[in-house]
């Protein structure tokens, strides 16, 4: 039997890129910047990182479980937002419809890669950016309630802080 620890270093490694991507796309939504040129320039990397986010909350949810990484290499989860989802839910997870809502939302985009290599032939689905992100966050409560994450992506951040310092000292020492 795996212990608590494991599960939520297992879980961690879905959480703290999920974590990065959501607040990530928070920055972008409120960029001067996006506002200033308007949604044309950040609609592909914002529903990008938002799609990710949610794909790699749904797997940190199923990795605190016991499922394996490789699990989700294969074709029946990959970027399958359906079927993760449906894992979820027999693992726990509430059937909220909210979140039904945003894994409908971008199941086929996301799995098609269309935010990814965009080339114009099919229309984007569109939706308010502040709504998907205010559920994403919802689902992010409700994953870090369930493994007890939440502290580790500020303790990496406040790591990478260190190293960046670190590597920024020493470039101005050569």
């Amino acid at each position: 039997m795996i212990s608590d620890v494991e599960k939520i270093k297992n879980s961690e490694y879905y959480y703290v890129p999920a974590k990065v991507y959501l607040e990530t796309s928070k920055y972008l939504y409120a960029s001067p910047l996006r506002k200033s040129h308007g949604m044309t320039l950040s609609i592909l990397p914002m529903n990008l990182l938002l799609a990710f986010s949610l794909e790699l909350y749904l797997k940190s949810w199923l990795a605190y479980c016991g499922y394996i990484k490789y699990t989700f290499s294969s074709r029946k989860f990959g970027h399958n937002l359906n079927n993760l989802y449906d894992h979820c839910l027999k693992n726990g997870m509430n059937n909220d419809e909210e979140f039904k809502k945003i894994i409908y939302f971008y199941h086929e985009p996301h799995k098609d890669f269309e935010y990814r290599y965009f080339d114009g032939s099919r229309d984007l689905k569109c939706m308010d950016f502040l709504e998907i992100i205010t559920i994403i966050d919802s689902i992010e409560d409700c994953v870090d309630k369930f493994i007890g994450a939440s502290a580790r992506p500020r303790q990496y951040a406040h790591e990478l802080d260190l190293f960046l310092l670190q590597r920024e000292q020493i470039t101005e020492t050569k």
